[in-house]
């Protein structure tokens, strides 16, 4: 999925937009939808221990303790409050998988990857601030983004919920490929690539990490 999303956004770049009417206006609102891919997460190992006869300990495993990648929704939806800054509403949906490889057995055993399937969601806001001005004309928009975000991550069972707020930051371009003169404005597609800070309440060995986001949508203006 992660070549094909790449390979449309390279394809719709290279495009010439079709010749239209101009808008009189570029639009306030936009609403952008699509898909990305939401980086893993390697936590700190775990060591399994137990007491020996003469009061020492013994390693008896170790356990790894992962989130994988995955693909899943992303939306924007922003409103224009100057050529260069918009204000925005976000939100995403994954389902990554929380891993436990044990390794390292002192009985040799061999080792049996343990998971549990995890629904995220996030609700969010932040700020995008385009490096060139923006208006009828212009097509190729490159821009920075900021943003914070309310996370709900669901358990496979569904009764065990863990919360928080991450905050993100990046960067990405955005290219206008039709124009037109009435309620829809524009249609254009937008990619950008993300770091991800997410809080110690997501992760089971207690502490913050850093995960990369990269996505790609549809934009249209209004």
């Amino acid at each position: 999925m992660t070549r094909a999303v790449c390979a449309a956004v390279a394809l719709a770049f290279g495009m010439t937009a079709p010749a239209a009417a101009q808008p009189s206006s570029p639009g306030r609102v936009e609403v952008a939808i699509g898909a990305g891919w939401f980086g893993g997460v390697s936590m700190t190992p775990l060591a399994i221990t137990e007491t020996q006869s003469n009061g020492t300990p013994r390693t008896v495993f170790a356990l790894a303790r992962q989130l994988t990648s995955a693909a899943g929704a992303d939306a924007r939806i922003a409103v224009r409050v100057s050529s260069h800054w918009d204000v925005e509403a976000t939100g995403s949906y994954v389902r990554p998988q929380l891993q436990l490889v044990p390794s390292n057995d002192v009985e040799g055993a061999a080792p049996v990857t343990a998971g549990e399937r995890l629904q995220e969601f996030t609700v969010g806001g932040g700020v995008s601030w385009f490096f060139v001005d923006r208006d009828s004309s212009t097509r190729t928009l490159p821009f920075v983004i900021a943003g914070v975000a309310y996370v709900r991550q669901l358990h496979e069972t569904s009764t065990l919920a863990d919360d928080g707020l991450l905050a993100q930051a990046g960067g990405g371009i955005e290219r206008m490929l039709w124009w037109h003169d009435g309620h829809v404005k524009g249609i254009g597609i937008r990619a950008d690539a993300r770091a991800r800070v997410r809080p110690k309440a997501l992760a089971v060995d207690g502490r913050t990490h850093v995960a990369p986001v990269i996505a790609a949508s549809l934009v249209v203006r209004f």
